[in-house]
């Protein structure tokens, strides 16, 4: 079992707040401000600006990493870096990432599941500590308003209503016992491409919201395998640690779309004072979403010791999921 403690954590956001309107007005969407937030969550979010760069945004957390974890070498073993921009063709962010801030990793690895890819990397960052590695730094960073500003066919839709910028990172070292008590992955099962339905294992509140949301997005509704398969695999994440739902202080999932976000906690028995989600500030910041709200959760004081974290990142087709035990020092989880 993954064995990994998070010793620092780290964001970093655009000083550009644009709200619903401002997007809607500025790109020609075709939604209202408020239809956008009662569908979403999302009220506003951060764009980058001409200076502010996937690698600039990463190169800043690195260094608050880099002080807050006191890496006088600063020898680090592993450095793991996740963006959206992997699926645009971009390579070598890491090793860039790395020069900027004077590091030297034994190894380097971009990872490009998107939206799961913090999840994703958290697990192979536990990999390597169990084989030995001493430090491992994860950064995430998206500038995802580039589909707005390069005009593509899809800046006018869902997409663009709940894109957001910003990055974040944790630092990870072994422990003896507290920080990642257990994890759980999965890929689409068979059928993941048939026809999607809006169904969950509890009829609730949500429902009547999600099926006005999917028949406003029509085919660009998310599918129903991604939905089943986020809760599979945090069903078996907590089984893993022992524990179930009333045990985990906070839920802290990669969904930027509200309706889902709503079954997903129906359907795992998570009430309304254990979901933590940055979405309505920050938008869909994709990969980075998960750090943000980590860094929100430890610096704001919402963590106590002993409190559990079931974080879930989703999206390219794959689902991960990690039970984070609060280790109460500053800065640990």
């Amino acid at each position: 079992m993954p064995r990994g403690r998070i010793t620092a954590v780290a964001k970093y956001l655009p000083e550009r707040v644009v709200t619903n309107q401002e997007l809607i007005t500025s790109h020609g969407l075709p939604w209202s401000a408020d239809w956008l937030e009662r569908t979403t969550g999302v009220r506003e979010r951060r764009l980058a600006g001409p200076a502010e760069t996937t690698l600039s945004m990463a190169a800043a957390v690195l260094r608050q990493l880099i002080e807050a974890g006191r890496l006088r070498d600063p020898f680090v073993d592993v450095l793991l870096m996740t963006s959206d921009g992997c699926a645009r063709g971009d390579v070598g962010g890491a090793a860039l990432a790395a020069c900027m801030v004077g590091l030297s990793p034994s190894l380097v690895l971009d990872l490009c599941p998107a939206r799961g890819g913090f999840a994703e990397a958290l697990d192979v960052a536990n990999r390597h500590l169990d084989a030995g590695a001493r430090r491992v730094l994860i950064v995430s960073s998206e500038v995802r308003s580039w589909r707005l500003h390069a005009g593509l066919p899809r800046a006018g839709d869902d997409l663009a209503a709940v894109l957001g910028d910003g990055a974040a990172g944790v630092l990870l070292e072994p422990s003896d016992g507290l920080g990642v008590e257990a994890s759980a992955r999965g890929a689409d099962p068979p059928g993941a491409r048939e026809a999607p339905r809006c169904e969950g294992p509890a009829r609730g509140g949500a429902d009547a919201a999600c099926d006005g949301l999917r028949a406003a997005a029509g085919e660009r509704w998310p599918r129903e395998a991604v939905h089943r398969l986020s809760i599979e695999v945090s069903r078996r994440a907590l089984a893993a640690a022992g524990v179930g739902m009333d045990a985990v202080r906070w839920l802290v999932a990669h969904q930027p779309w509200l309706p889902l976000r709503q079954l997903l906690c129906e359907a795992l028995g998570a009430s309304a004072s254990q979901q933590y989600s940055d979405v309505d500030r920050h938008g869909d910041t994709a990969s980075a979403s998960l750090p943000i709200c980590l860094t929100e959760l430890v610096e704001g004081g919402k963590l106590r010791r002993g409190d559990r974290i079931l974080l879930l990142g989703t999206g390219a087709g794959s689902a991960a999921a990690h039970v984070l035990r609060y280790g109460g020092s500053p800065g640990a989880i």
